[in-house]
């Protein structure tokens, strides 16, 4: 079905008919301010909080009990990641699948049908939100949130 709607938007735009570049249009276009500012605005919103030391309850999985927190990333700049756990912006990602708890588990799924784990660590859906600078509280986090990194590493990615 989606595959469908891909190709359905990549007709209606005219890729088959004309499949070139044109290259004075691309020249003005890629890596134009909005198109960049709505991208990196895309990746923050996108970056999914599955626990982190405040809010995990119980024994999960030796990463998750042993991590401050686990966040999922899905290619996003380190300055979109960073902007998270400082409160500069709001995490509102969602897992787009389930987490296996274990091998066992990945071994007693079925490869072709969705939502199968018995037991997930995380389930489709899950993710932690938080409000950003924009929204005042940063509940999800401790007050120092850029604990153990270099202070040098925390101003090159705000710069």
């Amino acid at each position: 079905m989606s595959a469908r709607r891909l190709l359905r938007e990549k007709f209606l735009h005219g890729v088959f008919e004309n499949s070139y570049v044109d290259s004075d249009a691309a020249d003005a276009i890629f890596g134009a301010s909005e198109f960049r500012a709505a991208g990196e605005a895309a990746q923050r919103v996108s970056i999914t909080i599955q626990t982190n030391e405040l809010t995990a309850n119980g024994t999960l999985d030796p990463i998750t009990t042993s991590a401050a927190a686990v966040v999922a990333n899905w290619g996003a700049s380190p300055e979109a990641l960073l902007d998270i756990p400082t409160g500069e912006a709001a995490a509102q990602g969602k897992l787009p699948f389930e987490l296996p708890r274990n091998m066992a588990a990945v071994l007693a799924s079925r490869p072709d049908l969705p939502f199968d784990t018995a037991d997930p660590l995380f389930r489709f859906g899950h993710g932690l939100t938080s409000r950003g600078s924009q929204g005042g509280a940063r509940e999800l986090w401790p007050a120092a949130t850029t604990r153990g990194l270099p202070s040098q590493l925390v101003q090159v990615c705000r710069k």
